[in-house]
Order: structure tokens, then sequence, then C-alpha cells
């Protein structure tokens, strides 16, 4: 699974990497960014998570994350 991070504040998965030109929005001019390829949930922690281990998502937002490569069978 891919992680990327949404334009508008999200995090969200998929099976295949996205096409560049899939990840522009022609409404605002923002782009959702590829952070990395993702198996288990620890390591979307390592993506999201700085050298200071701040992680600026919330709770809420990384358990779904968990939830989903849960039910894709990749953790």
């Amino acid at each position: 699974m891919i992680l990327y991070e949404g334009h508008l504040g999200t995090l969200y998965l998929s099976k295949e990497e996205i096409p560049m030109e899939w990840l522009y929005c022609d409404q605002c001019g923002d782009w959702d960014w590829k952070l990395g390829e993702v198996n288990t949930f620890q390591d979307v922690l390592d993506l999201v998570t700085d050298e200071d281990g701040f992680c600026p998502w919330s709770e809420e937002m990384l358990n779904e994350i968990k939830n989903e490569l849960m039910k894709g069978g990749t953790e």
C-alpha cells in the first residue's frame, strides 16, 4: 500500500501508485503528496513522525489508516 498526504489535511492509502497528474487539484491548484510505501502500521508511524517524535496527525486519523491497512490484509 502507498500512503499519501491529501492537500486538504488527510491521509489516505492506495493499493497502487497514483499518477502524478491525478494528485493535482484543479480547483485550488495544490497537490497531494506521496509519503511512501507501507506494509504495517509501524511503517505509517515512521513516515508521519519526525525525528523528535512529533506526529501532527490526530489519533482518529491514524486509527482510520490502521483500520484500512488491516482490511487490506497488509498488517
